[in-house]
């Protein structure tokens, strides 16, 4: 069973890691720094991490999508909202698993494809994507 069940996004000022027990990893969100949610359409959100050995290290090739209500201000909001900022991405997967992407000093690029549908059976959306080639694997949070 895959896929994710909720997605969150946070400013990455003010959030800390440390590393916890079982691999788990506890994360603060101090003052100025709280979850914000991000509303997807049912079965669409995924995540892919694809490592990369390069000259440099290991790199991370993060990337996460999912497919949000197309038209309206409050996804308008959303999208301005989430450009050209630090974050921190936090999903609930259907296996009761909780991810964090990204680390304080992260950016995603955000890219956003908003289409019709091909038919009346198909949903008005907006497909957003939050990728980018981190140094650090995503963690699990307690």
């Amino acid at each position: 069973m895959g896929g994710l069940v909720s997605l969150f996004y946070a400013s990455a000022s003010g959030v800390s890691f440390s590393q916890g027990s079982n691999d788990l990893w506890d994360a603060v969100f101090g003052s100025g720094s709280s979850l914000i949610e991000i509303k997807f359409i049912e079965d669409t959100g995924l995540v892919s991490i694809i490592e990369e050995e390069t000259a440099n290290g290991t790199i991370y090739n993060t990337e996460l999508s999912c497919k949000i209500a197309a038209a309206g201000p409050g996804n308008r909001a959303l999208l301005q909202a989430v450009k050209q900022k630090k974050l921190i991405l936090v999903a609930y997967d259907s296996n009761d698993n909780i991810w964090a992407l990204g680390y304080p000093g992260s950016y995603f690029d955000i890219s956003v494809d908003t289409g019709t549908g091909a038919n009346t059976q198909e949903k008005n959306c907006r497909v957003i994507k939050f990728s980018a080639k981190l140094a650090t694997d995503a963690v699990f949070i307690d």
